[in-house]
């Protein structure tokens, strides 16, 4: 008996392994050609969500914070848990007359967080929503490769701003085929009335109390990071 438990244990397992991972191993490009507004930086995996309102991708390396600067982006959320984007910034050689402020909120995501604790993913996404809500678009919000933790944001954006059905979010979260988007989709899925109103709460108190984590200075020729 025991080692039948042990061996439907272990198919179990298996089982739960590849609903994880079966949507994100079909493809490894995001489809970006619904995006109104694209970039010419293959490393950035940006796509436009909403015009001159919210943008996504994957953490800039120097071309793409230069394309970022050079597209006039006011604010940056970054979603990964170990890797800052200001060194990538600070190091930055620019043209002498960009004169731009960018406000920069660290909210660490990591994987697969929506299946472990996904409270914690609510309040994360409660953060990010105050964000959107009160700082300066556009707004260009990205993890590591832009498409799992990213993905989850920005779906929950549709459903809890935008009023976009969940399937439709999640159609979305599945076309950048994240390894992680049928946790993703889970996730979402379970953000029933209780949890939506929970988390629309935390978004009105979030916003009485936001600060950057730092602000991007980029002028005379190069950038600087002021903590807030």
């Amino acid at each position: 008996m025991k080692a039948d438990r042990g061996h439907m244990g272990r198919r179990i397992g298996v089982s739960i392994l590849f609903w994880l991972f079966s949507a994100g191993s079909a493809a490894a490009q995001v489809d970006v050609n619904t995006c109104s507004l694209q970039s010419d930086v293959v490393s950035l995996t940006f796509c436009e969500v909403t015009p001159e309102v919210l943008w996504r991708g994957a953490q800039p390396d120097s071309d793409g914070a230069a394309w970022l600067l050079k597209n006039q982006v006011r604010t940056i959320v970054n979603l990964e848990l170990v890797h800052d984007d200001l060194p990538v910034f600070e190091q930055l050689e620019i043209d002498d007359d960009l004169n731009q402020r960018i406000g920069y909120f660290r909210i660490r995501e990591w994987e697969p967080l929506p299946l472990l604790a996904p409270f914690i993913v609510d309040a994360h996404v409660a953060h990010f929503l105050a964000v959107v809500a009160t700082q300066p678009p556009p707004i260009f919000v990205h993890c590591r490769a832009g498409r799992n933790r990213t993905g989850v944001m920005v779906a929950a954006y549709r459903i809890l701003i935008e009023g976009l059905p969940v399937e439709d979010a999640i159609a979305e979260l599945k076309r950048f085929h994240g390894a992680w988007s049928n946790v993703g989709a889970h996730y979402l899925r379970g953000l029933n009335l209780q949890r939506r109103t929970a988390i629309l709460r935390e978004v009105a108190e979030w916003k009485v109390k936001l600060e950057p984590t730092a602000y991007i200075t980029c002028v005379n020729g190069g950038c600087t990071v002021t903590p807030d």
